[in-house]
Parts: structure tokens; C-alpha cells; sequence
């Protein structure tokens, strides 16, 4: 049964962790389509339809950005839920010395990255075409 459990909570590691590849590879990659389009769009600085889609996009790049963000956060709940169990289990089973338990730490610093990286490409998505346009 103690398998099963320990089967269990890795198998359940392992889609969060897909899953949080997914929101970030996302995220990013659109954060980029968008920033590719709005710097298009900035450099006609004459058109009012500029103005108005530059609008429309930054509430869909924040839009994007706090669903990863979110994602990623409540992933990281699960995740920390899961190591914590994973970790009793190992107690339980006077086994814990084979785990070490400062990656829990690099979980969390791994975590800090992930949202680092979706939040500079997100703000690069809304700043840099504000740049081309006032400049």
C-alpha cells in the first residue's frame, strides 16, 4: 500500500510540474507574439486604431500573465502539499535520510525563476512598445 501512495504522490509531482512547464512556455511565448505585434503597431504612432489595439493587447498580455501567475501559485500549494506527505511517508518509513530535504528549498527557488521570467518578458511585452511609441 505504502507504494501505492509513494506512486501516487510522484505520479501526482510529475503533472504538476507539466503543468507549470505549460503555464510558463505559454505565457512566454505569447508575452513574445505580443511583443513582436505591439512594437509593430507603436511605430505608427499617427493611427488612433494604434492606440486602441496597444489597449486591447496589454489587458490580454495581463490577462495571460495572471493566469500563469495564478497557475503557478497554486501549483506550487499542491506541490508543497505532495513533498509534505512525500516526506512523512518517509519518516514513517525511517527512509527519510535518503531525501534531502534542501531540495525543498530549490523547489521554491525554482518557482521564484518561473515567475521571473513571465513577469520580465510581461512587463518587456508592455514596455518596450510604449518606448517605440514615444520616441
Amino acid at each position: 500500500m505504502i507504494e501505492l501512495v509513494h506512486n501516487h504522490i510522484t505520479t501526482e509531482m510529475q503533472q504538476n510540474a507539466r503543468t507549470e512547464s505549460i503555464f510558463v512556455l505559454t505565457a512566454v511565448v505569447l508575452n513574445l507574439i505580443f511583443l513582436a505585434i505591439n512594437s509593430a503597431l507603436a511605430v505608427d504612432k499617427e493611427a488612433t486604431r494604434t492606440i486602441l489595439i496597444l489597449v486591447v493587447n496589454y489587458i490580454l498580455v495581463v490577462i495571460v500573465n495572471y493566469v500563469a501567475w495564478a497557475g503557478l501559485k497554486h501549483g506550487k500549494g499542491i506541490k508543497d502539499r505532495l513533498l509534505s506527505g512525500l516526506v512523512q511517508l518517509y519518516k514513517d518509513n525511517a527512509v527519510e535520510k535518503y531525501y534531502d530535504v534542501s531540495l525543498l528549498d530549490s523547489y521554491a527557488s525554482r518557482f521564484k525563476l518561473l515567475l521571473m521570467a513571465v513577469a520580465a518578458t510581461g512587463f518587456s511585452t508592455i514596455a518596450v512598445p510604449l518606448i517605440i511609441l514615444w520616441t
